[in-house]
């Protein structure tokens, strides 16, 4: 019996410890990030890719962040939209403003970075972005 249990146990613990984060600090976000996708899930699949916008993250070392996305759509009502908002790094991970004038934050980790590519992990999304 005890032997079952183990197992469960070990199998709970599996999928949790497959996404080993990476501790960021302040000189690996500074800057402005092209934002790739946006998905449910590490891979993208389901995003969408064939998407008219194009948005860039860009982080200050004031702590401001500013979110601008281009939409290319010739049918669109606005074409260029910007928000500031706030952000820190604490414990390794991105904690930001959710939107502008809201105290709520969400906290993100760094599943993955490579170069110039992170792939990052908050409370409902994964945004894969890449550095400009």
């Amino acid at each position: 019996m005890k032997f079952i249990k183990l197992i469960i146990i070990t199998s709970l613990m599996v999928p949790f410890t497959a996404n080993a984060e990476t501790a960021l600090n302040q000189s690996d976000i500074l800057g402005s990030w092209n934002l790739n996708w946006e998905a449910n899930n590490p891979t993208g699949e389901g995003a969408n890719s064939g998407s008219n916008f194009e948005t860039t993250w860009s982080f200050k070392s004031d702590g401001s962040m500013t979110s601008s996305s281009i939409n290319f759509d010739p049918n669109t009502r606005v074409k260029n939209f910007s928000a500031t908002l706030k952000y820190r790094i604490e414990d390794g991970k991105l904690i930001k403003q959710v939107a502008p004038g809201r105290s709520t934050e969400d906290s993100c980790a760094a599943v993955e970075m490579n170069g110039s590519d992170l792939l990052l992990k908050c409370r409902f999304r994964y945004f894969s972005l890449t550095k400009k």
